[in-house]
């Protein structure tokens, strides 16, 4: 009707068409800023992960499988024979404290394999291992370190110098790094009550106070606000006391 009477004044037919159509567009264009907004539908205020982003975060994830692998493959050339217990170990690893997916393990598989072959110097392995993974992170990843090198059953002493060289590369806590060798070295049964923090002589209802209070300090939810890897972290350290409260049952029972 606006166009018909603009174009009426210009004496002009495509006045009429030409307005008549751009109005036209500005009431579809109102009428669609006033539909309600839905906020229960799944989509709405969810942030999406634009693809950029997903390829800019490729070539990081790839570094830092090469130089983890490093590690790896440092510890079982110090051992002499990759056996299949450590390349669970290393998947274990990324999947259970990275989260990585099944289909990113293939990748993890083509690092070790890559390092095998041709392993990158420690100290730059160990660098880049510190720039990108978190201190609970690499204390996770030296607990299994120390796992792969102790495979076969027993903790070599080339495995030993490897470990005890790469510990401070890593930048861990001393106290931390001894107490991961102290937890994974030894008798089954010694093992759990250094876990637990009492002697073989303490009297089973001491040690079950530990055994509490050890697993309430460690208890996932106590590390829920610091993310997903301290709670991995936290829940396997959990585990570990509890096995070693079953570990000392089972020898108090027989």
């Amino acid at each position: 009707m606006i166009g018909s009477c603009v174009g009426l004044y210009f004496r002009s037919p495509w006045t009429v068409v030409l307005l008549g159509a751009a109005l036209a567009h500005i009431g579809n264009r109102l009428d669609v800023l006033a539909e309600p907004i839905d906020v229960d539908a799944p989509d709405y205020g969810r942030p999406r992960r634009a693809p950029a982003a997903e390829r800019e975060a490729e070539p990081a994830r790839r570094a830092l499988e090469s130089h983890v692998a490093a590690l790896f493959a440092a510890l079982t050339h110090a051992g002499g024979e990759l056996l299949p217990r450590q390349v669970r170990l290393f998947r274990h690893f990324f999947s259970h404290d990275l989260g990585y997916s099944e289909s990113d393990l293939e990748f993890v598989r083509r690092a070790l394999k890559e390092a095998l072959a041709a392993p990158l110097p420690l100290d730059e392995a160990a660098a880049h291992c510190v720039e990108a993974l978190g201190e609970t992170e690499r204390l996770l990843l030296f607990d299994s370190l120390v796992d792969v090198a102790l495979s076969d059953g027993q903790l070599s002493a080339v495995e030993r110098s490897v470990l005890e060289r790469l510990a401070p590369l890593l930048q861990l806590d001393p106290r931390d790094v001894a107490n991961v060798f102290l937890v994974n070295e030894g008798d089954p049964l010694e093992k759990a009550y250094r876990l637990l923090g009492v002697a073989p002589g303490t009297p089973t209802p001491e040690v079950k106070r530990a055994w509490r209070r050890m697993a309430a300090l460690h208890h996932p939810d106590k590390v829920a606000h610091l993310g997903a890897a301290a709670v991995a972290a936290a829940e396997a350290r959990f585990r570990e006391l509890q096995a070693a409260w079953d570990e000392v049952l089972r020898a108090r029972a027989g």
